[in-house]
């Protein structure tokens, strides 16, 4: 954890890099929601999608604790004109582990493509 770090950037007045150590100088704030998978209902497409084919039951409680996104929009100081936010992580995109798998083994089907890159 010591060389992790989140960075914030963008339309900002200056750009964020934090620590492990830095976030939890933040005000911690704790949020108790339902989450609810965004596949459920899926199975009842026409045309049937891509993914898991949850009917209506993958949802539960969480309680989440931690500093608030909005603190540290603040602190790098968000530009007018500014529209959304992108987060981007270690896990990849779907299409992007298909595109990946599809490189590296070019024989293998593109349903195999899929299944495995699920699979990660």
């Amino acid at each position: 954890m010591a060389s992790w770090r989140l960075k914030v950037g963008g339309n900002t007045d200056k750009e964020l890099s934090l620590s492990m150590d830095d976030l939890k100088r933040y005000e911690k704030v704790g949020y108790t929601v339902v989450i609810q998978c965004s596949g459920n209902g899926r199975s009842f497409f026409e045309p049937r999608g891509f993914g898991g084919q949850w009917k209506n039951g993958s949802m539960g409680n969480v309680t989440w604790a931690g500093a608030r996104l909005k603190d540290f929009l603040n602190n790098a100081g968000i530009k007018a004109g500014s529209v959304d936010i992108s987060f981007d992580g270690l896990d990849l995109p779907l299409w992007l582990w298909c595109l990946i798998w599809s490189r590296v083994f070019p024989s293998t089907k593109r349903s195999m493509m899929i299944s495995s890159s699920r699979m990660r």
